[in-house]
């Protein structure tokens, strides 16, 4: 499944699991509000699958799963044009954010295979 992300919400279908980092409290801040402006929540999975997260915007982006909880770990972050496969939960919420904190994108997945494509 292929979803293309422009500053929209896409809840797709999709699996989860992967080492995180912890996120500053400022970036859970906007990881979560960017799910939330997207009407996107976490649900508890222990499922997992693979999952592509492909930047086509300009700007360098930064991955964040938001958990069930409402807290944030960023997944990968993204130079333009680069892409990034990862291992990860599924019915996670995933958020796209540039280095203001700007909401990319949010994206909600159910499928044991994605690619969520931030920009373009």
């Amino acid at each position: 499944m292929n979803i293309n992300i422009s500053r929209k919400t896409v809840a797709a279908a999709f699996l989860v699991s992967a080492m995180a980092l912890p996120v500053p409290a400022f970036a859970q801040d906007d990881a979560l509000a960017c799910a939330t402006q997207h009407g996107l929540t976490s649900e508890h999975s222990t499922r997992v699958g693979d999952l592509t997260f492909t930047n086509s915007s300009d700007a360098y982006i930064q991955i964040f799963r938001v958990d069930p909880d409402g807290t944030s770990m960023e997944m990968t972050s993204l130079e333009a044009g680069q892409t990034s496969k990862l291992t990860q939960n599924r019915e996670a919420v995933y958020v796209g954010l540039d280095s203001q904190g700007n909401c990319m994108g949010a994206g909600k997945l159910r499928e044991s295979r994605a690619t969520i494509t931030f920009g373009g």
